[in-house]
């Protein structure tokens, strides 16, 4: 809902209030940081890779299910409203699972890390990373912010 109200859209394939926004590349969520950061008179940004892997914590085990929304527990393909699995110890939701999200690029690349896997990742010890083009847009890719 708040993507929506900043940039006056939302990309998302399943459009509701409480999900988090998805199908939205690198620059997209660059721009919602920047406006949102206006707005609030702070500097926002997307999480670097290492403190988004701080914020998750441990995760030598698999998460369990109550955890995450991954495979395991929903149909693959749609987001699940934010916040409705457990924290994590440190007291941030969705971390793992829902939908990946977005990390801070080196200046320059054509590709981002994104973290956390999916409705669509299995559950797995430790946290999915990957490499992605920054143009890419994907029913299970999203992204957080950073609010200095």
């Amino acid at each position: 809902g708040l993507y929506a109200s900043v940039m006056e859209s939302n990309p998302s394939a399943l459009r509701r209030e409480a999900n988090p926004v998805e199908s939205v590349a690198y620059a997209d969520a660059e721009l919602f940081a920047r406006r949102i950061g206006w707005i609030l008179g702070a500097r926002v940004r997307l999480p670097t890779l290492a403190e988004f892997i701080a914020a998750a914590g441990d995760l030598t085990q698999p998460v369990a299910t109550e955890d995450a929304w991954t495979a395991a527990n929903t149909d693959g393909v749609g987001a699940r409203p934010v916040a409705t699995a457990r924290p994590s110890a440190q007291g941030f939701h969705d971390l793992v699972g829902n939908v990946e999200e977005w990390t801070v690029a080196k200046e320059g690349e054509t590709r981002a890390p994104v973290a956390g896997g999916s409705v669509a990742s299995a559950p797995a010890a430790d946290l999915p990373v990957r490499q992605v083009f920054k143009r890419e847009k994907s029913r299970t890719l999203g992204f957080r912010i950073v609010i200095e």
